[in-house]
């Protein structure tokens, strides 16, 4: 049974609310327990006269007239509403009527009837309630930094000097990291915490500053060194080139732009590493065709015969030093010109049968006809064959001189001469007259 005052819940049977005390239904009463004295706050004794119907009519009333005691000792009664009401047994005829006395002459205030599904729901709701309140207030206090640490502002894009002016003032300290940058020197690029994001009071705050972009000092450098100079300073654009150079191989001797010279990232850089001067192989070249290279490789030309018997005479054989070899940039290369040994002794073999026409031979007088062979013998040496008549010339007592020839004779030897062209010997012993 659901009481229409509380909504409390009782037990099918029940006539009154075991919450609050209200009626439930009709309830039907003994009429033993027509009248009770009710207590009031004076010596006189009130009755309340109930009109109650027959309790033979009703098998529950006994059960009814204690539930019906138990509320009336619950009630409260003003003294000065207490009314005696007359027995029903005195009066005939007298109309029946049921009265109930309420203090201050107020009418009883009925408690809304709220199922309890609803009361449920209504608690969730105000605990919900109460729990977003707290939340909105947790939430302001973090929004006014009450709680929380506090809002790293924002200062990207300022100067350095003014970014920690305004870290100091929102209660952080900063530190300065320089950044490459293409950007105008000594603005903040960056944070670290970024901002809008929380920290504590008195934290650190690292704010990286745009500085100039230049070209590092990588003259002298191996090339990997400098590269990675380069790099670190953020360049991407990065062209290698080589230089005959007496410098060490793989040094950097130049940089395009030059060292200190400020630079975009994406500008291009040059880099010139030096490479040995090495003397070229001219070798079957003519003799201007050789110069002319051994000059273009930084070298000075020089010329030098070579006694060859493989290369035609007056060739280009080589060099001095030889085609290859790393040597200082200036230095004199010597072209090297074939010449043969045999042809420049049979020469001087020649020259010097031809410088004479009278030679003698064992004290004898010969004349030389002609010269048949000369031919070179190895070890500066040329055998001959020459055509010589002998002869003799005499005076008669005071007359003309006369010369008497004898009969051509081939005379066959060997002439050697020693490394400038000088005789060294000759055999037959044969010596101009």
């Amino acid at each position: 049974m659901i009481c229409p005052s509380c909504g409390k819940e009782n037990r099918p049977d029940a006539r009154f609310c075991d919450g609050c005390g209200s009626p439930v239904a009709t309830v039907p009463l003994a009429k033993d327990a027509l009248t009770e004295d009710v207590p009031t706050s004076s010596d006189e004794t009130k009755v309340i006269t109930l009109d109650l119907p027959d309790p033979a009519s009703q098998p529950a009333a006994q059960e009814d007239a204690e539930e019906l005691e138990r509320y009336s000792r619950t009630a409260y009664l003003s003294p000065s509403m207490t009314q005696e009401m007359p027995a029903l047994t005195d009066v005939d005829g007298a109309e029946k009527k049921a009265y109930k006395a309420f203090g201050n002459d107020a009418k009883p205030k009925k408690t809304p009837h709220i199922p309890m599904k609803r009361k449920g729901v209504i608690a969730v709701v105000s605990a919900i309630a109460a729990v977003l309140i707290l939340l909105g207030a947790a939430f302001a206090a973090y929004q006014l930094q009450l709680w929380g640490g506090k809002e790293v502002p924002d200062v990207v894009g300022l100067e350095a000097a003014e970014a920690t002016s305004r870290l100091e003032a929102a209660g952080f300290t900063s530190q300065t990291v320089l950044v490459k940058s293409d950007d105008v020197e000594g603005i903040v690029l960056s944070t670290n915490p970024q901002a809008g994001s929380r920290a504590e009071q008195g934290a650190e705050v690292t704010i990286d500053v745009s500085c100039a972009r230049v070209i590092p000092d990588v003259m002298g450098k191996p090339l990997e060194e400098a590269l990675g100079m380069l790099a670190q300073e953020g360049y991407e654009n990065i062209e290698q080139a080589t230089e005959r150079s007496n410098e060490p191989e793989g040094t950097v001797i130049s940089v395009t732009p030059d060292v200190g010279v400020r630079t975009k990232a994406q500008a291009k850089v040059v880099v010139t590493t030096s490479v040995p001067y090495v003397v070229p192989d001219v070798s079957g070249m003519s003799f201007d065709e050789a110069k002319s290279t051994i000059e273009s490789e930084g070298f000075v030309a020089t010329s030098a015969y070579t006694y060859t018997e493989d290369a035609e005479e007056g060739a280009v054989v080589g060099t001095d030093p030889a085609g290859g070899t790393q040597i200082e940039g200036g230095s004199e290369v010597c072209i090297l010109i074939a010449k043969s040994r045999a042809a420049e002794v049979s020469g001087w073999a020649r020259a010097w049968f031809e410088g004479a026409k009278n030679y003698t031979k064992d004290g004898v007088s010969y004349e030389l006809q002609s010269i048949e062979s000369i031919s070179y013998a190895g070890d500066d040496a040329c055998s001959f064959t020459v055509v010589m008549r002998p002869y003799e010339t005499h005076s008669w007592f005071g007359s003309q001189p006369e010369t008497r020839y004898g009969n051509d004779q081939k005379i066959q030897g060997t002439i050697k001469f020693s490394s400038d062209g000088q005789l060294s010997s000759i055999d037959p012993a044969l010596k101009k007259a």
